[in-house]
């Protein structure tokens, strides 16, 4: 076997990995970025805080956090009469930083 048949063989292996692991650690991802924004988010009548969800796409390959209420992007980003409350974005943004903490609990 040649060095790059081995090459090859290892990259199948590795890509075959990531397709079983990575549902897994997005997943998890996911459900760290869901308990932040909720631990974030001021709660009056936790209609908010219960719409806060993430759901899997791209066959599990990503994962969107959002929340359904309909105040949600009002609290996030202000009016002309509130100011912003953001919690959704800090949450994206310590998701962002700790990705490999993810991977490393699972």
């Amino acid at each position: 076997m040649s060095d790059l048949d081995r090459l090859a063989a290892d990259l199948a292996k590795a890509a075959a990995t990531v397709q079983r692991d990575a549902p897994n650690v997005v997943g998890f991802a996911g459900d760290r970025a869901v308990q932040s924004a909720r631990a974030r988010v001021r709660v009056r009548t936790g209609v908010l805080r219960n719409s806060i969800g993430a759901r899997p796409s791209l066959g599990g390959m990503a994962v969107t956090v959002e929340a359904t209420a309909d105040h949600a992007v009002c609290v996030e980003y202000g009016t002309s009469r509130m100011r912003p409350q953001p919690y959704m974005a800090p949450a994206a943004d310590q998701a962002g930083r700790h990705p490999q903490a993810s991977a490393t609990a699972i």
